[in-house]
């Protein structure tokens, strides 16, 4: 499994790297060759891998463990469709949460239990 850290030149891209201080501005997970991630556009869903890495003007990627892929694959599969958390992308320059359990964003944890 891979994580892509993502970074683009538009405006939208840019705000967000100075809400993080971050040099990138997006974040998503590859299992084979789809992508999963988090859009404002359309909340969270699938990509195909070579389509995703024409969307972005620089990326970088970290290869990760995960102990059982295919739970793994599952849980993805399960937030697929889930709106994007506009809430939570508002409280990053405050450094708090303002996170939805059913919502997310690119970054995002996974609701605590």
């Amino acid at each position: 499994m891979k994580i892509w850290f993502c970074r683009s030149k538009t405006v939208v891209g840019r705000l967000i790297q100075l809400a993080t201080f971050s040099k990138w501005n997006h974040v998503a997970l590859q299992v084979g060759g789809i992508v999963y991630e988090a859009d404002m556009k359309g909340g969270v869903r699938m990509v195909r891998l070579k389509d995703f890495l024409a969307m972005w003007s620089e990326t970088q990627c970290l290869d990760v463990y995960v102990r059982d892929q295919a739970a793994t694959i599952r849980w993805l599969n399960q937030q697929l469709g889930k709106p994007y958390d506009f809430m939570a992308i508002l409280a990053l320059p405050f450094r708090t949460t303002w996170q939805h359990p059913h919502k997310w964003f690119c970054s995002g944890r996974p609701p605590r239990r």
